[in-house]
């Protein structure tokens, strides 16, 4: 094997001998070319995009009421006539809860009255589950609570705690049997 060796002044230098012409020569072609297509993209975008004389044409026609008799009736939607099924609130509950938050090294007590909507022809169920597995709602209602961050606790509406424990109490109960939960006189106090 023989050593070979690249002298890199010899490659970069402008002195080296070119296959081609002039090095200038090959970037005026790309900027010629570069030009060309500009010029072309002009061209036709000159022809094809309406002047704003044509815009502010097409918009108004858009805009103008159409002639009557192109017009088609429109009828009224008409609604599903599902019958509005009655809730009813249910006492879920009150809850005094103390949850140590460790990164803050406060403890937040939380106190409030808990509601529950049900529909009305499943009252006589919902009691039984209740009845059945009540200490089994009211500690996954405390997880909940004890798990919820302090701008969960801080919403206006409760809806991220609401949620969860719609959702969990459900499960629990083995049925969707609550329809919504409600807060009445909810407080908590960092300590």
């Amino acid at each position: 094997m023989a050593d070979q060796t690249v002298n890199v002044e010899e490659v970069f230098s402008s002195e080296a001998p070119h296959t081609g012409g002039s090095p200038w020569f090959g970037r005026i072609k790309v900027v010629g070319f570069l030009l060309v297509v500009i010029a072309v993209e002009c061209a036709l975008a000159a022809m094809f995009i309406p002047s704003a004389t044509e815009t502010e044409a097409m918009a108004q026609a858009m805009l103008a009421p159409e002639a009557e008799g192109d017009r088609l009736p429109v009828e009224p939607l008409a609604l599903a006539a599902e019958p509005e099924l009655e809730k009813i609130e249910v006492d879920l509950g009150e809850f005094h809860v103390a949850s140590f938050q460790p990164l803050s090294n406060t403890t937040l007590q939380i106190d409030f009255h808990l509601y529950g909507t049900i529909l009305l022809e499943e009252e006589h169920i919902f009691k039984e589950l209740l009845e059945e597995k009540e200490q089994r709602v009211r500690d996954q209602i405390l997880t909940s609570i004890r798990s919820a961050e302090v701008t969960d606790l801080t919403d206006a509406g409760l809806g991220l705690i609401k949620r969860k424990i719609l959702e969990t109490t459900n499960r629990t109960l083995g049925r969707s049997v609550l329809q919504e939960v409600i807060f009445s006189n909810f407080s908590f106090v960092e300590q």
